[in-house]
């Protein structure tokens, strides 16, 4: 099925539209006055009936078709007992073959031997019968009989069942007669002729009654009907005996009385002398209202002299008030029942100027004509003419200004439904059916006409047509549905500016639905106004036919189509009903309403051009994006055409929804193509796509956008491994990569109500420029339309809001929920886009639960409450949104619909049915029905931090004082930022500011700023200022740092670090103390320093120079202590070195340092050893080495050749540290050679010298000795 509105009505495809117009059927008449007992009818008499449904030459018997009495066959006609005279008076006359299948079922009267009137049931005359009127007065024990005929002896068998039926007066339910039902009348198939008898005495309500009515009455049979004659009909009672009550015996008109003349009196004949009481009688008729009337004569006999005369062809009825008539004699009795009888007045000659009715008369002041159904006669000028193939097929009569009335609620003009030659001007006489006509599509409906071929005079030529004033909108307190009748028929002039509303049927019936005040929004978008109101401002502009698929197509311009938003200024034409849409539906907006014709060509002024673009969101450059959502109008690759592809999820009961073919496929994504390029988004939504995986429907579509772009933008999102939803399409997202990138899988979500739907879809991006990442979530929730039966919160709220929206509520709060507790805490971003249809306009409950929800409204915020994406009902409203998480909102940088679509005439889409004039053309205009809505956001975040952002310092006159301050960019974009400051408080003094500095993002940079002194200031004065640094992108963005300089007293002070040091030092060498001197003061001081003995031995120091410094600056100095060699080793000498301010002696600083002198000595123990072993065997000594000196000191060992043999001893270490008073073992090993044959010994000093004074030596003396293993030779004897 092609894509229809939201509320999906009755597909234009589905239906074969046909304009039918009411056909000449004579008007019926019948004779219901009440008849006298005996009563008998046996048809002999066939001069009776002679033509259709005229039963006034037949006494008190009326038949009637029964339609619409019971809904299905076969139903007992004992339980049909509901008033049926409001079905049609019906009878076929003359037939003579009651086998015949030209004969519609209802009453016939047949001319056959025996002739005879006769009934049968069809699927149209349901429950057909004959009405008989009875005055029984003066009666009892009614009894009535007849003959059931079966007329037929072909194939038919029928059960044909009979009923009687009787109620006293001419209202209310029947009641039954069982004695009286025959289950079937007829014999089985070729056989006719049977007869059956019927004869009852009716219950004794109906004794002495001046009216009872009892009627006969069969039912639509299962199989074919047969026809079931009703003959020899008698009705007969038992005269009462003794004083009867008082009745009326008869009255002039009599009841069912036609063509009464206007000035007619009324006679009224009593059984008897009567006294009345008034009132005693009402008189009424259905156009001239109640009557009052002189009344003269009696006892018995009393004429009425009505006080106004009767309309033209008005039914009239005249009730005698039982409690109001008693007889004169005794006893005194009154009445048993009202007595009433029904007449109608005389019909309006047709020559021109005789008496006639005038317009609003037939008119009336309600919605229908008080003159339905009746012939009737009017004059007036001819006021527009619609006569020819394909047009309304008549002309429209507006009264002469001689006739017009002074009641606003009647309209002055009427259709007349004719195709005889009349001209605009002519004064004209006609006289037929007063209809009130619905016709199907396109056509007239709940129009008031002259119909029924009715006769046209023309009186005179050249008469003046003015036209009627309308203004609109209809006054608040008028309901916009009816206000209109007076109007209708009538030609009027609208003379204020007529705005576009709606175009949607252009193309199918030409026409366009008009509103006053500029455009029309739906108040479910603002929250204000109503659905009536909206109406009061409307009125249909068409096109004086009731062709479908018009060619040419009306009011279509030459240079493009007219857009909703254009103007006609004024506008004549006339006034009509009509049908304005495919079909009712079922909502406040009318099936029917009320339409101008124009009679002078209307000319449009364009007021909303095509926009050639989308709306400037975005400046384009880098670090900005476009995201957008856009309905693609059920894109279906699969086309609608069997056989469906294997494995597709298509059959007869769901059909793909798209193109019908090929062709169509291509022009239907020539034109989303051409959208989608238009937009140049980043990031886009897509609504409504086959989710049928096998047509890999979104690849298609991108496929087809690279190619038209002629490179590869754009990539599509991978569906969700979570699936899309339960639907035949979906929604899916497309980017370009060149842009953004992907941040993790897609995500969707099922959860109820999702479940039963399409699912959200989203898919966190990273902007390449900036890294900076945002998730979008395209949605569709579920529709408006009112499939399946709604019930509760999901049932239509009225008021045009459709169905389901407790649905979509809980689609809302889900929605929330997801984002909130998934998708920001799976991306750890909370920059979020929501977009797309959620079939809900801004003030329902839907997109409100969002808002409240924390979401942002973009377009509410750039458009206003009337943002709008789609035109339904004449109305414009926004189903299509993009909301934005709080975070997120000061990244916006426009936002709004690109209005390609719901301002377009949907006879330009792709579709190629229903059109006889083919207006596509490959762009982007009624690509879909829905507007798409994109947003730009600017995500280079430019932001600066200057620390410290408050700092005091003081100075001393003619001095510079100096703050160092910490730039950094704290964006995600490099940045140029130039320095500016501005006096808050205090002195003005001279600053000098830093140059301008560049930053890349997230770098930082010291810059200084120099605030100068002048040699005037004095102590205590102060200038406070703000430094700021503003970026060069963006003047919005910038840092400040407030700096206060004070101007300082003079003074001085000192430290000297450290406050305390030692050391110590060989004897006859000096130690040296490093010192750090800092001028505390606020001027420059010099200082000089001194020393004093504090303890211990009091050796030579030598001390710095004198030292001036500026204010806090500062300076290392040497103090040396000379350790003379007379000195012993732990001998110390502590003193005080102090620095003194010159200027000041109270500003002075002191550092204790402590001199400690070393002395240096070693020794071994043992001092000698000596070791034997045998050859090839390792001797191992064990020396202890103690450091006996004050100072840590480092040893060289070595061994040192004394005597003997050159047995090299190998020594564990070679050099060893060893703190003072510690020891450190050293092992010696010496290897006697394997080859020694005579006892030998080796003799080597081991050595260990001071690294510090190669004086401080210690000796051990080795003697390794070798002994030879003896040898032992054997005794040899002989």
């Amino acid at each position: 099925m092609k894509h229809q509105p939201v509320w999906m009505r009755v597909a234009l495809g589905a239906i074969l539209f046909v304009y039918v117009l009411l056909g000449g059927v004579a008007p019926a008449h019948a004779d219901n006055a009440a008849q006298s007992l005996p009563f008998a009818q046996d048809w002999s008499n066939t001069s009776l009936i002679t033509v259709n449904n005229d039963w006034s030459m037949v006494p008190g018997i009326v038949g009637y078709r029964g339609e619409n009495l019971v809904s299905s066959s076969g139903v007992d006609p004992q339980t049909v007992l509901m008033d049926g005279t409001n079905t049609t008076v019906y009878v076929t006359a003359n037939q003579t073959d009651p086998k015949s299948t030209t004969i519609p079922g209802g009453v016939t009267e047949f001319h056959l031997t025996n002739p005879v009137v006769a009934l049968a049931g069809s699927t149209t005359a349901r429950a057909p019968f004959l009405l008989i009127n009875l005055n029984t007065s003066g009666y009892e024990s009614i009894r009535v009989s007849y003959n059931l005929r079966d007329l037929e002896d072909g194939a038919d068998d029928a059960q044909q069942q009979i009923a009687l039926h009787y109620r006293v007066g001419n209202s209310g339910n029947f009641t039954n007669v069982p004695e009286a039902y025959v289950r079937d009348a007829t014999d089985g198939p070729n056989s006719g002729g049977k007869v059956t008898p019927v004869s009852v005495i009716l219950p004794a309500t109906v004794n002495n009654q001046p009216l009872v009515q009892i009627r006969i009455m069969t039912t639509n049979a299962p199989s074919n009907d047969e026809w079931v004659g009703i003959d020899d009909l008698q009705v007969s009672g038992t005269p009462i005996s003794g004083d009867l009550a008082p009745y009326v015996a008869s009255a002039t008109p009599s009841n069912g009385a036609t063509g009464v003349a206007l000035d007619t009196n009324l006679q009224v004949t009593f059984s008897e002398a009567v006294t009345l009481s008034d009132p005693w009688f009402s008189l009424s008729c259905n156009r001239s209202g109640t009557h009052t009337a002189m009344v003269t004569g009696g006892p018995t006999d009393y004429t009425l002299n009505p006080d106004a005369d009767f309309a033209f062809s008005e039914s009239c009825t005249l009730t005698v008030l039982a409690s109001a008539v008693a007889d004169q004699d005794d006893p005194i009795q009154s009445m048993s029942a009202n007595y009433t009888v029904t007449f109608t007045t005389t019909a309006p000659s047709a020559v021109c100027g005789e008496p006639y009715i005038p317009i609003n008369a037939l008119q009336g002041s309600g919605l229908t004509s008080p003159y339905q159904n009746y012939t009737a006669t009017t004059e007036g000028v001819v006021a527009a003419v619609f006569q020819g193939t394909g047009t309304l097929g008549g002309f429209f009569l507006n009264s002469l200004s001689s006739a017009i009335d002074s009641d606003p609620a009647t309209s002055e003009g009427i259709f007349v439904y004719s195709s005889s030659s009349v001209a605009v001007g002519d004064r004209v006489r006609v006289t037929g059916t007063v209809q009130e006509y619905s016709g199907s599509y396109g056509a007239m409906a709940q129009m008031t006409q002259i119909g029924s071929s009715p006769t046209v005079s023309v009186c005179s030529s050249g008469e003046t047509v003015t036209p009627f004033p309308l203004i609109l909108p209809v006054s608040s307190s008028e309901d916009p549905q009816t206000y209109l009748e007076r109007y209708e028929g009538m030609l009027v002039t609208i003379s204020q500016p007529l705005t576009v509303q709606q175009n949607y049927f252009l193309g199918r019936f030409g026409q366009l639905t008009l509103g006053a005040d500029g455009r029309i929004f739906t108040h479910l978008n603002s929250g204000t106004g109503s659905y009536a109101d909206n109406l009061r401002r409307m009125i249909v502009l068409d096109d004086g036919k009731t062709q479908q698929n018009p060619s040419p197509i009306p009011y279509y311009a030459s240079d493009g189509a007219v857009r909703a938003g254009d103007v006609i200024p004024t506008l004549t034409g006339v006034v009509d009903q009509g049908r304005i849409n495919s079909t009712n539906t079922g909502t406040a907006y009318p099936d029917v309403f009320y339409r101008i014709h124009p009679t002078i060509a209307p000319t449009f002024q364009s007021q909303n051009p095509r926009p050639a673009s989308p709306p400037v969101v975005s400046t384009g450059e880098n670090g900005t994006l476009k995201v957008a959502a856009m309905n693609v109008l059920n894109y279906f690759v699969t086309l609608d055409q069997t056989p469906y592809p294997a494995g597709s999820p298509y059959n007869t009961n769901n059909t793909p929804r798209g193109a019908d073919s090929a062709a169509e496929f291509t022009r239907q994504q020539e034109q989303i193509v051409r959208a989608l390029a238009g937009l140049d988004a980043d990031v886009v939504g897509l609504i409504e796509i086959e989710s049928w995986t096998g047509a890999d429907a979104v690849n298609n579509l991108v496929n087809a956008l690279n190619t038209y772009l002629g490179s590869t933008v754009y990539a599509a999102v991978p569906d969700p491994a979570t699936g899309v939803g339960n639907d035949a399409i979906k929604v899916a997202l497309i980017y370009k990569t060149a842009t953004v990138e992907r941040v993790g899988d897609s995500l969707s979500t099922g959860a109820a109500p999702f479940d039963l739907y399409r699912y959200p879809v989203a898919q966190a991006f990273r902007e390449k420029t900036t890294g900076e990442v945002f998730t979008v979530v395209i949605n569709h929730f579920k529709s408006k339309s009112c499939s399946g039966t709604p019930t509760g919160g999901d049932a239509d709220l009225g008021e045009g809001a459709g169905c389901y929206n407790a649905t979509r509520v809980a689609m809302s709060n889900t929605l929330l929920n997801w984002i909130n507790n998934t998708l920001i805490p799976t991306t750890g971003d909370p920059d979020v886009i929501v977009m797309g249809d959620f079939n809900a306009y801004g003030a329902e409950a839907p997109i409100l639960t969002l808002e409240n929800g924390g979401l942002v409204n973009m377009g509410k915020q750039y458009e206003g409450v009337n943002t709008y994406s789609y035109v339904f009902d004449g109305m414009a409203g926004a189903l299509d949104h993009l909301f934005v998480t709080s975070s997120l909102a000061d990244e916006v940088t426009g936002a709004g619909h690109w209005h390609i679509n719901a301002d377009e005439p949907s006879v330009i889409d792709y579709n190629t049915e229903f059109k006889t004039v083919d207006l596509y053309q490959p762009h982007p205009y009624r690509s879909s029905d829905h507007d798409p809505i994109l947003v730009g956001l600017d995500l280079r975040r430019y932001s600066v931090s200057l620390l410290p952002d408050v700092e005091a310092k003081s100075g001393m006159p003619n001095n510079t004082v100096t703050y160092t301050l910490t730039l950094k960019n704290t964006g995600n974009m490099s940045d140029t930022y130039t320095f500016s400051s501005s006096l808050v408080s205090g002195e003005n003094w001279n600053v000098t500011l830093p140059n301008s500095v560049t930053l890349a993002a997230g770098a930082s940079q010291n810059v200084t700023v120099q605030v100068e002194i002048p040699s005037t200031a004095t102590a205590g004065q102060s200038s406070e200022i703000l430094v700021t640094a503003t970026s060069q992108f963006t003047g919005a963005v910038s840092a400040s740092s407030t700096l206060t300089t004070t101007v300082q007293a003079q003074s001085y002070g000192v430290t000297l670090s450290p406050a305390s040091d030692a050391k110590s030092g060989l004897v006859n060498s000096t130690v040296t103390y490093t010192l750090n001197i800092t001028n505390t003061g606020n001027v420059s001081d010099t200082f000089t320093f001194t020393s004093e003995l504090l303890s211990g031995q009091n050796w030579n120091v030598t001390l710095p120079n004198p030292v001036t410094l500026a204010a806090g600056a500062s300076q290392d100095v040497t103090v040396q202590v000379n350790i003379p060699s007379t000195a012993l080793g732990g001998q110390t000498s502590q003193i005080r070195v102090t620095a003194t301010s010159q200027n000041d002696a109270g500003a002075n600083a002191s550092s204790t340092l402590t001199t400690t002198a070393n002395s240096l000595e070693v020794s071994f123990i043992p001092t000698t050893d000596e070791k034997t072993g045998k050859p090839g065997t390792t001797l191992t000594y064990t020396l202890t080495l103690e450091n006996t000196g004050t100072a840590t000191d480092t040893y060289t060992l070595s061994a040192v050749y004394q005597s003997g043999e050159t047995w090299t001893p190998v020594l564990s270490d070679t050099q060893v540290t060893v703190n003072a008073g510690a020891t450190r073992t050293i092992t010696v090993t010496v290897t006697v050679p394997a080859n020694l044959l005579q006892s030998r010994q080796s003799v080597y000093r081991i050595r260990a010298v001071s690294q510090t004074d190669s004086s401080v030596i210690a000796e051990s003396t080795l003697t390794s000795r070798g002994e030879p293993y003896a040898l032992f030779m054997p005794l040899i004897t002989r």
